[in-house]
């Protein structure tokens, strides 16, 4: 199962799966690609009207809202995709609120 208890010591790779992801997306048409973007940008935007406290959004608060963005982002550096490209679907100040920063 991919769903596990999360554990602060032993965090998950999500590299290779969002390299798998990227690879059976790139098999197909790339509005295949389009549609995914769109699904998970609306997946985020849901949770984090959801969990809107006042006027802030706090993205870090809900782990899975976060993981979606780590995710989201990690397939955005593997797949040399620009993030403007993301931005119709995500906005770019959730991005931005992320505390979490991937070196590559």
């Amino acid at each position: 199962s991919l769903i596990r208890k999360y554990d602060r010591d032993q965090p998950m790779d999500g590299s290779p799966l969002a390299a798998g992801v990227l690879t059976i997306l790139n098999q197909f048409h790339p509005s295949y690609t389009t549609a995914f973007f769109a699904y998970i940008g609306q997946y985020i935007r849901c949770t984090v009207k959801d969990n809107k406290t006042g006027s802030n959004a706090d993205i870090n608060a809900n782990l899975d809202c976060r993981n979606a963005m780590i995710f989201l982002e990690t397939m955005c550096k593997l797949g040399n995709i620009n993030r403007e490209n993301i931005h119709p679907f995500v906005q770019p100040f959730l991005f931005d609120s992320l505390n979490y920063s991937i070196k590559g």
